[in-house]
């Protein structure tokens, strides 16, 4: 019995099939036409059937044992080939060359995936650029000058561009305001403007989202000197350097002096405003001096920053051996007087005076006094240790001590006076202080006596301890009517005991003037 081949992928057919088992290609029966034979040629005529083939399509005979005859084998492949069925091979090339539609299904995933992305995008863009939530990170940059604050703000000057540092003026200047950046973000909230700043929007963010930034309008400094020839730096930054030809009509008068002298001014900037730092420098009487000053550069104003140099004549007072600075500089030592006196020394309502003491192993220094602040009327400064007692508390004792001691003379109701020394009556220098005013009292020629104390400096004498520089003014009147004045200075200690201070030693005395009248 002859083998039939499917005619679309060659693969071999069980006798009676209507579909090939391999690509599913519908088989034509003897009495069915070709597809489209019907509208493309007249009806053809079947060929007439070879034996071999009625024989294949009988299942009875193709259950019977085939013969050993040659002839089907020989037959079988020239039949297929008359019918123009194709050979295995040949219907894997076509099977092959047969044109495979593209599907445009990624596509379409792709153009989704990309939809979702932007819409996405969009919305998360939409909440990070919102007005209020940009102003929120303005606000949290201004706080902090460790923030880059300059995109946030835009000068309303074209001319001044703002960037990461000459912002950190206005970061200062908020960092020590806190309530009027908070008052700054409450205002717009609602509103565009505050002051000399407003809210504004200034381009877009992305092309799609707006930008909002802080417009301010620039502040300026006037800078004014009692010199020419002074040269100003500005945050480290030189900035002018005033000439003659910046002499002013103005007259200039510095923070500690009546005298007035020709000013010289010189305006600069724009600037963005906010807390900033002058120095100047300058020769005066053949010395070179500095000056600083600070000042706060409002918007949309000119500040006057006083970077005057200036000589003067003032006292230092401060404990005998202590180092004193001027400026930062070493000038000199206090004497046994207690005081150091500078003559026409070149300073500035700012300088600054201090002094160092070496006491129990350790240096210790004093606050540091200014002179347009601290200088008293006679021109004396007197710098103050921390945690000592201060000169007027150190004074107010030493005169109560001396004062009780007027009312002992031969009384034995001392109890009041012991109260102002450590260990009270037990204390070897309030003895001697009752011993001697017993022995005043008890001399004959002595018509009357007083004592006055009064304190020239105190500095630091070891943990919680003060030395006390002190003159006691003693003075005599006689029986013959005469009188004589002695004044005596002592280096006494006074020690912190609980919340009260307390005499530990009243000093050795030195006798500084006498006179009898």
């Amino acid at each position: 019995m002859a083998s039939k081949f499917c005619p679309n992928c060659g693969h071999e057919l069980k006798p009676g099939a209507r579909f090939c088992p391999n690509c599913g290609y519908r088989l034509r029966t003897a009495t069915e036409p070709a597809p489209g034979s019907a509208s493309q040629a007249p009806e053809s005529k079947v060929p007439e059937q070879r034996p071999t083939e009625v024989a294949s399509a009988n299942p009875v005979a193709s259950t019977r044992p085939s013969q050993p005859s040659a002839a089907p084998q020989s037959t079988a492949p020239a039949a297929k080939q008359a019918a123009g069925a194709p050979t295995p091979a040949r219907a894997r090339a076509q099977r092959r060359q047969r044109p495979q539609g593209k599907s445009r299904k990624p596509l379409w995933i792709g153009v989704g995936v990309a939809a979702v992305v932007l819409i996405g995008g969009y919305a998360v863009g939409s909440s990070y650029y919102s007005r209020q939530n940009q102003l929120n990170r303005a606000i949290s940059a201004l706080s902090s000058t460790k923030e880059d604050a300059s995109p946030y703000l835009v000068s309303a000057n074209t001319s001044l561009k703002v960037t990461k540092d000459n912002v950190k003026p206005l970061q200062r200047y908020f960092t020590g305001h806190a309530s009027e950046l908070s008052s700054l973000k409450q205002t717009f909230l609602t509103s565009d403007t505050y002051g000399s700043y407003r809210y504004v929007r200034s381009g877009s963010h992305w092309l799609i989202f707006p930008r909002y930034q802080i417009s301010f309008t620039p502040a300026y400094a006037e800078l004014m000197t009692n010199h020419e020839g002074v040269t100003v730096k500005m945050e480290g930054k030189q900035v002018a350097t005033l000439s003659a030809n910046d002499q002013s009509s103005r007259s200039y008068y510095s923070s500690f002096s009546n005298d007035a002298q020709t000013a010289y001014t010189h305006k600069v900037g724009p600037y963005v405003p906010g807390d900033y730092s002058f120095t100047a420098s300058g020769t005066v009487s053949g010395r070179k001096i500095t000056a600083k000053a600070n000042a706060t550069l409002t918007p949309g104003s000119t500040t006057t920053v006083d970077v005057g140099l200036s000589t003067l004549t003032f006292t230092v007072v401060g404990p005998s051996g202590a180092t004193v600075y001027v400026g930062g500089d070493k000038v000199g030592t206090i004497g046994d007087s207690g005081s150091l006196e500078l003559k026409d020394y070149p300073v500035s309502g700012n300088t600054s005076v201090y002094l160092t003491v070496n006491a129990s192993g350790k240096t210790y220094e004093s606050k540091h006094a200014t002179i347009g602040k601290d200088l008293d009327y006679d021109n004396q400064i007197a710098p103050t240790f921390t945690g000592m007692i201060s000169k007027d508390d150190a004074d107010t004792l030493m005169k109560d001590v001396y004062s009780e001691a007027l009312t002992v003379r031969d009384s034995t109701d001392d109890s009041t006076l012991a109260d102002y020394f450590k260990d009270g009556a037990s204390n070897e220098y309030y003895q001697q202080l009752i011993k001697m005013a017993n022995g005043y009292s008890s001399n004959d020629s002595n018509d009357s006596y007083d004592y006055e104390a009064r304190v020239n400096s105190v500095a630091p004498a070891g943990d919680n301890q003060t030395t006390v520089n002190y003159d006691v003014t003693y003075t005599f009147n006689f029986e013959d009517g005469s009188t004589k004045t002695q004044v005596f200075r002592y280096n006494g200690t006074i020690v912190k005991d609980g919340s009260h201070y307390k005499v530990v030693s009243l000093g050795d005395a030195k006798k500084v003037s006498e006179k009898t009248e």
